[in-house]
């Protein structure tokens, strides 16, 4: 399964590709990662890929992905051509718009923004929000591997971001009940 996350800068649009990957190592798959930014890391163009397989993947081709996690509207328009006609895009309707003749077997729009500035009073753990969404959806990856991996790179204390990933593993849920 090929996932790429794309946004700006600031977003934690690296943090999702980087915890998405140890998750699936912790439990005992294959990954590779990627990321690029532009030259300005807040505000910028950023991107993270992931590959995550039972088998032993030999390149990263990023040619055509399984799932698109847009979370900026040059991000979407970048790497839409490159979403399978059978991928799953899943987008902040804040930050993108996406085409009315946009046709994927599966669209979620996800008001992720709205959600954590309304439930933790800071936009911060948006991408933890989409990451616990894409879990549930996908099954990449367990969500109690997500846990252990969110808790070694941000400590206890930082229950907002666990809370962020249970909220969107719970949204992911309902979702893929409607889009299956």
């Amino acid at each position: 399964m090929i996932i790429r996350v794309a946004g700006f800068g600031g977003q934690g649009i690296m943090r999702f590709g980087q915890l998405l990957g140890q998750a699936a190592v912790m439990e005992g798959k294959y990954a590779m990662q990627t990321q690029s930014y532009g030259s300005a890391s807040r505000g910028g163009a950023a991107q993270s890929d992931i590959c995550i397989s039972q088998d032993e993947p030999y390149q990263l081709n990023m040619e055509v992905t399984d799932v698109l996690v847009a979370m900026s509207q040059p991000g979407l328009e970048k790497f839409l051509p490159h979403l399978k006609s059978d991928g799953l895009l899943i987008y902040d309707p804040a930050l993108v718009e996406v085409p009315d003749e946009a046709c994927w077997e599966s669209v979620i729009p996800v008001k992720a923004l709205e959600m954590v500035n309304e439930r933790f009073g800071n936009d911060r753990p948006a991408n933890l929000l989409m990451l616990g969404l894409t879990v549930a959806v996908t099954q990449a990856v367990g969500l109690e591997a997500v846990k252990t991996v969110v808790v070694e790179a941000f400590g206890a204390q930082h229950q907002d971001n666990m809370r962020a990933i249970e909220l969107g593993y719970e949204m992911g849920l309902k979702s893929k009940e409607v889009c299956t």
